[in-house]
């Protein structure tokens, strides 16, 4: 089964994330606003349920590279949420785009019969 791949709209740009990297970056939101600090690399491993540290700094990388964090390895607890680019992301399921998504519904019933 092949991972299922969101889409971050950043401006115009569309990223896609997996949803493995979806669930690291909300982990993340979530704990900069309870906690007020970044995680370490442990505590996102574990929070995310991941099997391995390599496969936590791999889904972290991807982030960056994607410039939603920034990370400065050196620094203590160094993961910062780039939240400019994270604010202005609407996420969607791949293969909607916003015109493919479905019409809302009609509350009058009067409006589907011919007139």
């Amino acid at each position: 089964m092949l991972p299922t791949d969101r889409a971050v709209r950043r401006g115009a740009a569309l990223i896609k994330l997996t949803s493995k990297q979806q669930a690291v970056l909300e982990y993340l939101q979530q704990y900069v606003a309870e906690h007020r600090q970044a995680p370490l690399v442990r505590e996102v491993q574990a929070g995310c349920q991941i099997a391995s540290y390599k496969s936590t700094i791999d889904r972290l990388n991807a982030l960056e590279r994607k410039g939603l964090i920034r990370r400065r390895p050196s620094q203590h607890r160094g993961i910062s949420l780039m939240r400019k680019r994270i604010e202005q992301q609407r996420i969607e399921a791949l293969g909607q785009a916003p015109s493919q998504q479905a019409p809302e519904r009609l509350e009058d019933v009067s409006q589907l019969q011919p007139g």
